[in-house]
């Protein structure tokens, strides 16, 4: 089963980044991400714990397909090696299904903040249905390993055929598998940079929703009267039974407003 592999993957790569001789360990000598660019060894990154997924893969709102966790000064204050190493007696498995930065304040509030204006909209802008709390994304991430910008982990982009490999082996089928049992019953990814890489998977755009497409209940600009520039692609995967769906504004990462609610629940029923 893909989902017990991928637990397995992800529970031995956190057990050895625990390892006092890290460095030594054929996981660090052989991850995918750290033998292609030296800039994920900087130890202000190491030190720093690797997330692969959070949330419940066999019941989630949606999955949520991310880069790679960033960086910032505050992080070995909640995600250093010396302080979740307790946190992790149990395997990051375990640890991570219960979706932390949601379930737990404590854990690190500056994303538990981040994650939980993610999750409302998931909930009551997306979905409408506030009686679905306790339920949380599923969320995934291409690399596990922090920096500051996504080059520094993958600077050979998205044709890169060894890493489209690594995607389709080891990601494609835990997100085929979440995606059917997740409330949305697909992929959710905020930024153009995605359409590039369903693309070079293989998926298939079967629809846009755009400013230049005249939907009759788009949403305006108070100021400039002209339609609000928030995109959304579907995409569709025939060999993993995947539907996708890109969201991005410009010059930003953040969802759409609520004034997109009656435009994302169209989507939804549409595909």
């Amino acid at each position: 089963m893909a989902i017990n592999k991928y637990y397995s993957y992800c529970d031995k790569l956190v057990t050895d980044w625990l390892s006092p001789n890290f460095q030594s360990t054929d996981t660090f000598n052989n991850d995918f991400f750290l033998t292609r660019n030296s800039k994920l060894k900087d130890p202000k990154y190491l030190d720093l714990m690797p997330e692969l997924f959070f949330g419940d893969p066999d019941n989630n709102l949606a999955v949520m397909l991310n880069l790679n966790p960033g960086y910032g000064e505050t992080n070995k204050n909640f995600i250093g090696k010396s302080v979740v190493t307790k946190r992790l007696s149990k395997g990051y498995s375990s640890f991570a299904k219960s979706f932390p930065y949601l379930s737990d304040p404590t854990f690190h509030p500056d994303a538990t903040d981040w994650w939980r204006r993610r999750e409302r909209w998931l909930r009551e802008d997306v979905l409408d249905e506030k009686a679905l709390d306790g339920l949380h994304p599923f969320s995934i991430e291409l690399c596990p390993w922090h920096s500051k910008k996504w080059n520094e982990a993958l600077s050979s982009g998205f044709k890169d055929k060894n890493f489209l490999d690594f995607v389709e082996k080891n990601l494609l089928p835990v997100i085929s598998y979440a995606a059917k049992h997740s409330t949305v019953g697909a992929v959710l990814s905020i930024g153009k940079v995605y359409c590039d890489l369903y693309e070079s998977l293989g998926f298939e755009c079967k629809r846009k929703w755009e400013p230049e497409c005249k939907i009759h209940n788009w949403p305006h600009s108070t100021k400039t009267g002209k339609p609000k520039k928030v995109y959304f692609r579907y995409y569709y995967s025939e060999k993993y039974k995947i539907k996708a769906i890109c969201i991005w504004l410009w010059g930003s990462n953040k969802t759409p407003s609520s004034s997109f609610k009656d435009i994302e629940q169209q989507i939804l029923k549409s595909i």
